[in-house]
């Protein structure tokens, strides 16, 4: 059986004779169908024309933009190589400030002199007991001779370095500096989290928690230097000791001396205001050539402040 064909007719116009094409339905059908196909794909191809060049100017803005962060990745390269540079320096820096502020351990002999003790005390203490009397003497006169011998040690390292930090914390112990105040150590010298920002901060001295109105003293004989109010401290004063030392007294009320004033050890300064955030206390600092330092090395007795908070 033949297959189904179709016949298509061209009548002209004028008398001409009719033309006629007999096609097959199935080629009929693969041309319909390839018809179709094309039409739809110059379709896509329109509609995807038309929507590319609708993203045009997003593509120019977009290309715009990657060149903007490609200059700012390169500004922020240079930024960073500078940072780098100035870490560097900061590193150097600190290890100044820490040589001038003798953050680090000192020497057993020069932490006990910096105290502000007048006996230099072994470890260990020395038992006399059931012992004769001149192995006694024997043993004493070991311990004097070996005190004798740290003292002219550190003695002359202290006049061949008379410009030296260490040579000013030995001055100022040697004054015999006392307790500005009667409390507890609240906040440590050094690195903490400041109460008012959350934020890690450097303490350039103590806090000492006490009752509101507590005496204020001051720590060693001086001439007050300043007396005034800055943001954070509330009321401040400071007395100059000579030779660049100098100690800082914050948060305060009611203050008892002017400036010029001489003050003797032990004399009452102030009193303790309210403080703040943290309650009533005094923020107090020892100063060396503008340096702050951590104060505890130089109260030479610490009877009334509790050092549980204080690192070692």
């Amino acid at each position: 059986m033949g297959a189904r064909r179709i016949k298509i007719l061209f009548v002209p116009d004028n008398r001409g004779a009719v033309k006629q094409i007999s096609i097959s339905l199935t080629l009929l059908g693969i041309g319909v169908f390839i018809l179709c196909c094309t039409v739809a794909y110059s379709c896509w191809l329109i509609r995807d024309y038309i929507r590319i060049s609708g993203q045009v100017p997003q593509l120019t803005e977009m290309e715009k933009e990657r060149g903007q962060k490609e200059r700012e990745f390169v500004h922020l390269s240079q930024r960073i190589d500078e940072l780098e540079g100035d870490f560097e320096g900061l590193l150097a820096l600190d290890q100044k400030l820490r040589s001038v502020a003798d953050l680090k351990a000192n020497q057993p002999e020069i932490g006990m002199l910096a105290m502000g003790g007048s006996e230099l005390k072994s470890s260990q203490p020395i038992r006399i007991e059931g012992q004769s009397g001149k192995d006694s003497h024997s043993v004493l006169d070991r311990a004097d001779a070996a005190t004798e011998t740290r003292i002219t040690r550190l003695t002359r390292e202290s006049n061949e370095s008379a410009g030296s930090p260490k040579h000013h914390q030995v001055l100022f112990a040697s004054m015999a500096p006392i307790s500005p105040a009667n409390g507890f150590i609240m906040s440590a010298f050094g690195t903490r989290v400041s109460p008012g920002s959350s934020k890690t901060e450097f303490h350039r001295g103590i806090d000492i928690a006490t009752r509101l109105e507590a005496p204020v003293l001051a720590t060693s004989d001086g001439v007050v230097a300043s007396i005034g109010w800055e943001r954070g401290y509330g009321t401040i004063l400071s007395i100059n000791h000579g030779n660049g030392l100098t100690t800082f007294y914050a948060n305060l009320d009611d203050i008892s001396v002017r400036e010029g004033e001489y003050v003797e050890r032990g004399k009452t300064i102030a009193v303790v205001g309210k403080g703040g955030l943290d309650g009533p206390h005094l923020h107090y600092e020892v100063r060396i050539d503008g340096i702050s330092v951590n104060p505890i090395q130089f109260i030479s007795e610490v009877p009334h402040l509790s050092q549980s908070s204080v690192s070692p």
